[in-house]
């Protein structure tokens, strides 16, 4: 048996839709925020705003890691990518169609750049392993998720011949900040799973203590989302913001210890551009 079943079960969904609708019942116009690419991707696929009460309005924040990075650190990989020493560029899938004013990764392969489409840092290594004689740039972006394996990898000791151009993201500072500009239009956040494997809760208890914001941190099937809404609504019908963890099953409240050590130890925190808010304090990892 699959072990998403569980999270796929129509009667649970159902059930977790009437609790919803009951809990937000009298309820003001809440808007909900989640800060992932794959919440959003699962909540179309599901068609799970179609269950959501008329007053819970389930809005996307700026949370996917390819739509977040700079059009400016994408330029720069085109240029490390067509330089004349000849190197091949590795780097995700989603990255290599994102269009700029010099055009896309892809397009670069035009220009004579080699461009190796990998799933992570383990592939680009086993190419610069391959390729002795030829300079491997691994081009990582993305979250806390794809940051700690980099992490480990670093400080297991790389090839000479591989570069690592990073531009990886620190959720909770992004969050933070869409916090203090929001005029009280947000009334939550729903939080991202993936990335919270490696933080745990911790980095989003300002959400309650410091913005009376409720919060829920959750997976990616239906049943996860819509516990995590149902979590929300609640703490704003109590009036007792939280940080609910609806992801135990894969999230322990302090994160993942080892892999936090691994990157504090690898990383530092610093300021830099996300894409659709701007300059941050300690967002760059």
């Amino acid at each position: 048996m699959l072990l998403t079943k569980p999270y796929r079960n129509r009667k649970i969904v159902k059930d977790l839709t009437a609790a919803l609708h009951e809990a937000a019942q009298g309820l003001a116009q809440q808007k909900i925020m989640h800060v992932c690419g794959t919440h959003e991707h699962e909540i179309g696929r599901y068609a799970l705003r179609q269950l959501l009460p008329d007053n819970v309005k389930l809005i996307a924040g700026p949370g996917c890691p390819v739509c977040i990075t700079p059009a400016s650190k994408i330029v720069t990989a085109i240029e490390l990518a067509t330089n004349t020493d000849n190197p091949i560029l590795c780097t995700y899938g989603d990255m290599v169609r994102v269009p700029t004013a010099s055009g896309s990764i892809l397009d670069s392969r035009g220009n004579g750049a080699d461009i190796r489409i990998v799933y992570g840092i383990g592939e680009a290594v086993k190419q610069a392993l391959e390729n002795p004689n030829r300079h491997i740039i691994f081009f990582s972006v993305g979250f806390e998720t794809t940051a700690a394996p980099v992490a480990a990898v670093i400080k297991a000791g790389l090839p000479e011949n591989f570069l690592i151009y990073c531009c990886h993201r620190y959720v909770p500072t992004a969050v933070e900040k869409l916090t203090e500009v929001d005029d009280g239009n947000i009334s939550g956040f729903l939080l991202p799973g993936h990335a919270s494997v490696i933080t745990g809760t911790k980095p989003y208890e300002f959400l309650p203590k410091r913005f009376n914001r409720a919060a829920a941190l959750t997976g990616f099937e239906p049943v996860d989302i819509l516990a995590g809404l149902l979590s929300i609504v609640r703490q704003i019908r109590q009036g007792k913001p939280k940080v609910a963890n609806c992801y135990k099953r894969a999230v322990r409240d302090t994160g993942n210890e080892k892999a936090q050590a691994i990157l504090s130890e690898v990383f530092d925190l610093v300021d830099a551009s996300w894409r659709g808010i701007g300059i941050l304090q300690w967002v760059h990892i």
